[in-house]
């Protein structure tokens, strides 16, 4: 804005800044309310949840699918390591039923 010689402006442009200054203000506020507010922020947290997900599904398929197929040595590698899991849990339960029926 152009100033006039010796610096002093009118009431009018004097008003027009304020109004200008508080549009400002409001607009960084209702921004601020929106960002901070619980339900925005939970949304946030939602769809950063859903896009983690979604990055760990695809890295676990990649593990044991690529372009030609299915990866059938880790496919059987999980399997074996499922049935391991299985199989000592079976035991450790079994053992722990026969120390506690004597």
């Amino acid at each position: 804005m152009a100033e006039k010689q010796g610096g002093e402006r009118t009431l009018t442009e004097i008003q027009a800044d304020i109004d200008r200054a508080q549009r400002q203000i409001e607009d960084s506020l209702a921004g601020l309310i929106g960002e901070l507010h619980p339900k925005a922020v939970v949304h946030r947290t939602v769809e950063d949840a859903k896009a983690f997900a979604g990055e760990q599904l695809t890295s676990a398929k990649a593990q044991v699918k690529d372009q030609y197929g299915w990866r059938l040595g880790r496919l059987a590698l999980i399997a074996g390591a499922a049935i391991g899991v299985v199989t000592f849990v079976v035991a450790v339960r079994a053992l722990g039923k026969r120390s506690s029926a004597s």
